[in-house]
């Protein structure tokens, strides 16, 4: 994979982190209703919440990460005690070749790990894995003009929702910052804006305080996808079935759950 990796470090701080970055109730709660029944289930990464639930229903499941540190820094928020022990595959996504088919195929937020050059390649990958009617689920940030239109008025917006600031405001202030032509929102530029809002009092110190705990130990670079493009890139492969929603925080209609099959 060519973007800038999802490290141990990061990985470590991983409990700091709320949504969109991870799912939310709402989230996990659509993707329990995919896995309520025992499957052959393929992660794209290492979310713990989807390692919980295939835990739970005794999933057998395979996780694919390319960094091994990370799969087992993740595990202390695993959740749910039993369950099928999980696999682990230590290779780049777009190189993948298991061997096998699976029944269920989950990628939370891991296409836009990717750059949009690379999401060809990566979507041939998993159509290779699964058999017509199989169902594969990407959570995704996906690219809109912004919806409040000035940093500003982003944080006012938080305070009034009182929603975890990070919640509140990482969508809404990526879509007015990130890079229009490939969608990347490198964390590390994210970072510098917000020391220059707090340079010109937009945000208080305690909100500054909360949102570095994050950003100021983030290099990461994601890709909001553009959804013309996405739904081109897919078409070989897949139909589009449904567009998921989690509901539960305002900005969530963003970052949904697309729910493809295989043709």
């Amino acid at each position: 994979m060519t973007a800038t990796p999802f490290d141990r470090e990061m990985a470590e701080r991983w409990h700091l982190y709320k949504p969109p970055a991870r799912p939310s109730a709402g989230d996990v709660a659509i993707y329990e209703s995919f896995m309520a029944e025992p499957a052959r289930t393929l992660l794209l990464g290492s979310t713990p919440e989807i390692r919980s639930l295939a835990r739970r229903y005794r999933h057998r499941l395979t996780a694919v990460d390319v960094n091994e540190q990370v799969y087992h820094a993740l595990a202390e928020l695993v959740t749910h005690p039993g369950g099928e022990k999980a696999s682990f595959v230590c290779r780049d996504w777009l190189q993948m070749d298991l061997g096998e088919e699976f029944d269920l195929v989950i990628g939370d937020g891991s296409i836009n790990m990717l750059p949009p050059q690379t999401h060809e390649t990566f979507l041939e990958r998993l159509a290779a894995h699964m058999r017509p009617g199989q169902v594969l689920l990407l959570r995704a940030y996906v690219m809109d003009e912004p919806r409040i239109q000035t940093a500003e008025a982003v944080f006012e917006r938080a305070r009034e929702l009182r929603e975890d600031l990070y919640t509140a405001t990482k969508i809404h202030l990526s879509l007015l910052w990130l890079d229009r032509e490939t969608g990347e929102m490198s964390n590390a530029l994210f970072w510098t804006k917000l020391q220059e809002l707090h340079g010109q009092g937009v945000t208080t110190a305690e909100e500054h305080r909360s949102l570095g705990t994050i950003f100021a130990h983030d290099s990461l670079s994601v890709y909001f996808l553009s959804r013309p493009r996405f739904e081109a890139q897919t078409a070989p492969y897949f139909s589009l079935q449904d567009i998921l929603y989690a509901g539960d925080y305002e900005s969530h209609e963003l970052k949904p759950i697309f729910c493809l099959r295989r043709k």
